[in-house]
């Protein structure tokens, strides 16, 4: 993640600058939000994708009641930061056993932005000496586990959306019933209600189990089926398949992939809606003369480029460019 994808918000000034140098020298960098109590002083981060926040931020007051604190929270994500997307919350606090809580206040209460995919605790007492960070071994290696866990739940495939995108794939082929395309496109014939109920053995379950299930981990693997069902579909489905390519490109660059694997331009670590949009307009090889704006909008598919890019998507997912 980019330093606009991850925010540490904090009213004590040594807790902050400590926990946000530590992100920094980890190969985690981070902007740094020093919060006076006044939420208007706050810039909106609609990247936001990992917010460390401590529980009492500015309130003056500890107690047993942290719904102030809860609020404070709430307000400073709908008021100020302003998330769009998929983010978590690590809470970074002397009171750990509060982010259960936290989370289940803001998804109550949260509205007009996307509400946190978890909050994880992260115990300020194990790591701190006074004002200073113990062992940035030990902090990092928790930090670690807390974004680990974060990051299954913030990029998790929509089991909806997966669903929506086999349905689109397993559509009559855009210029209708062809007989050599059929012979061409393997599995062409099959009926999506039939394929459903397959049990595939590269995933232990049937995708329709895996969609009603909550299995995170399959539901990633069942993703990248239907990825190489669309790269084979590119011949028959190449509008589907376009969309499909521009979607897993756009995760990509918010992900934080290296978009060297794409052949893109240098856009920095700023994984925000303005790079993305200057990645779009930027010519780029792998798209042929053009900018991958201009290819994913144009009235013609170039079929044969589309499938070679589909092709090095998968190839990404199966780690050939790690």
């Amino acid at each position: 993640m980019g330093p606009a994808q991850t925010i540490v918000i904090d009213d004590e000034p040594h807790h902050l600058v400590g926990l946000a140098d530590t992100l920094n020298r980890h190969d985690m960098p981070c902007r740094q939000i020093l919060f006076s109590g006044n939420i208007e002083g706050v810039d909106a981060f609609p990247d936001a994708r990992l917010i460390f926040a401590d529980l009492h931020l500015g309130t003056g007051v500890i107690g047993s009641d942290h719904r102030t604190d809860f609020s404070t929270i709430g307000s400073l994500l709908e008021g100020a930061i302003k998330p769009v997307g998929r983010y978590g919350i690590v809470l970074w606090t002397l009171y750990p056993d509060q982010a259960p809580r936290l989370e289940e206040f803001l998804r109550e209460r949260l509205e007009g932005v996307e509400k946190p995919v978890g909050v994880w605790p992260l115990a300020k007492p194990p790591h701190l000496d006074e004002d200073r960070i113990r062992d940035e071994g030990n902090l990092i290696d928790e930090i670690r586990r807390a974004v680990d866990q974060l990051e299954v739940l913030i990029n998790k495939p929509d089991a909806a959306e997966v669903e929506a995108t086999l349905a689109r794939l397993f559509n009559q082929p855009e210029d209708g019933p062809n007989e050599t395309l059929a012979s061409s496109v393997p599995g062409l014939d099959v009926r999506l209600d039939d394929w459903m109920d397959e049990d595939l053995s590269s995933l232990g379950a049937t995708p329709r189990a895996i969609l009603r299930g909550d299995d995170a981990g399959k539901l990633f693997l069942l993703q990248r089926v239907v990825h190489s069902i669309a790269t084979l579909r590119a011949v028959s489905h190449p509008h589907v398949v376009r969309d499909i390519v521009r979607h897993r490109i756009e995760d990509m660059y918010r992900q934080g992939v290296s978009m060297e694997l794409v052949e893109g331009p240098d856009v920095g670590e700023e994984r925000t809606a303005p790079g993305l949009a200057h990645w779009m307009d930027t010519e780029n090889p792998l798209f042929g003369h053009c900018t991958p704006r201009q290819f994913f909008e144009a009235d013609q598919v170039d079929v044969m480029r589309l499938r070679g890019i589909s092709a090095r998507l998968d190839a990404v997912d199966d780690g050939a460019f790690t």
